[in-house]
């Protein structure tokens, strides 16, 4: 199977609908926020496979295989007047994609959000806001 990151990054480039996050489109990187962007930014962040199972089925040998990924969508009141608003409206976008689309992911049997939780930081100048997104699938390797 693909890289998940790679996965995730297309699928959310190809699928993002603006309308639906207040005519936004943010950046989307398979790194770490970028505070020199000045700029919306989603970033698909540290993935986590584990192999759970050892079967045999009618193909042969089969390994189920869970994984999680870290999606983290962020901004500043610099780049947008309402941070928390946006970043609401974003996390309801991507939850909106991965149920529309991850059947369309070739070997992966389920894709689903399952955390969020804000994770400002008050530290910074500007105070970056972000909404944490823990992201997990399944799929089996034959």
């Amino acid at each position: 199977m693909e890289d998940m990151l790679i996965i995730l990054k297309r699928l959310f480039e190809d699928n993002w609908n603006p309308t639906n996050t207040l005519d936004i489109t943010p950046k989307f990187t398979t790194g770490w926020y970028d505070q020199t962007l000045k700029d919306n930014q989603v970033t698909i962040t540290d993935p986590t496979e584990n192999n759970s199972y050892r079967g045999f089925s009618n193909n042969g040998p089969t390994e189920e295989w869970t994984g999680k990924v870290d999606i983290s969508i962020w901004t500043t009141r610099e780049i947008y007047d309402n941070p928390k608003g946006l970043l609401h409206k974003c996390k309801e976008e991507i939850k909106r994609i991965i149920k529309e689309n991850y059947d369309k992911v070739t070997g992966i049997e389920l894709m689903r959000c399952t955390a969020t939780q804000d994770l400002n930081d008050k530290e910074t100048k500007p105070v970056t806001y972000r909404k944490f997104i823990e992201l997990s699938y399944l799929y089996y390797e034959r």
